[in-house]
């Protein structure tokens, strides 16, 4: 995800590529990355790229291919209910929500996440960069069975993921007895620790909870035990019961106000998962 985040950084103003001057310096460890000195030095570079390569005028002359993928992806983002994630995880102030579309970054999906400062207030940004598109009858097409889940799941990081941050303690055993054994599969899908396991864990119940709130997508036949059996190829194998304890905090809206009043029932969830209760696949 890191070039996108380098990415979402500049501007070009009269053809010069420039600094966003309204973004927080260093969040989400933006400069534990890369350095000032050779981000300086990138700008310098893009900057040289795209006045000899004379880019403006190629991605003038592509307008019309950007403008078929937005208005493609347009018709999926209709079909979210944005005001799902305040009743689910409680309100939610100053956040901005976007989405991205890399038609050159290949099938991956990811969030990248900033802050910018607007009227004295630091405003959280959740950018949903999303990856290349099809084609259907000649057109772009996303389809939703494949494109709805997705943001839906990169807009959750941004709620899952300090909730998770702010219980790991109380979770982190449970995580890692989970996490050992299966290391070195967890890292060959970039998840190099437990506490992004348990994230995307977390993010994917949720997802699969807002879907059962939707009854009425239509997500082309593919089904709500088709997302579990893809998170169970991922191994995150806590999947039924995050889902299963999410449903009380559905039920029970009067006495979990958000998220945060539920997080000590989640945390007994995780840590009543007993391990040996699946079967660990040597690969």
């Amino acid at each position: 995800d890191f070039p996108m985040a380098v990415a979402r950084r500049f501007s070009i103003v009269n053809g010069k590529i420039v600094y966003k001057k309204d973004l927080v310096a260093g969040y989400s460890d933006y400069y534990k990355r890369i350095s000032k000195a050779n981000e300086k030095k990138f700008l310098a570079l893009l900057q040289k790229f795209y006045t000899d390569s004379r880019f403006q005028k190629f991605y003038n002359n592509h307008l019309p291919l950007y403008k078929e993928c937005e208005e493609a992806m347009q018709t999926m983002v209709d079909k979210i209910d944005f005001g799902w994630y305040d009743r689910f995880f409680g309100p939610k102030q100053y956040c901005e929500q976007n989405v991205f579309l890399g038609i050159l970054i290949g099938g991956a999906n990811y969030a990248v996440h900033n802050k910018k400062s607007a009227k004295g207030k630091d405003v959280e940004i959740v950018d949903a960069v999303m990856g290349c598109c099809s084609r259907k009858d000649g057109r772009i097409y996303y389809g939703p069975e494949y494109t709805l889940p997705i943001i839906i799941h990169e807009f959750n990081h941004s709620y899952c993921n300090p909730l998770n941050e702010e219980v790991w303690e109380k979770i982190s055993d449970k995580a890692t007895e989970l996490y050992t054994p299966n290391e070195e599969f967890y890292k060959s899908e970039a998840y190099g620790n437990p506490l992004y396991v348990m994230n995307e864990t977390f993010v994917e119940a949720c997802v699969i909870r807002y879907l059962m709130s939707h009854p009425e997508l239509d997500l082309n036949g593919f089904t709500i035990e088709d997302c579990i059996q893809i998170d169970l190829r991922k191994k995150f194998y806590m999947i039924r019961d995050i889902i299963k304890v999410l449903g009380e905090r559905e039920a029970n809206p009067d006495l979990y106000k958000t998220m945060r009043d539920f997080m000590p029932r989640y945390i007994e969830a995780v840590n009543n998962y007993k391990v040996e209760s699946h079967k660990q696949p040597k690969d």
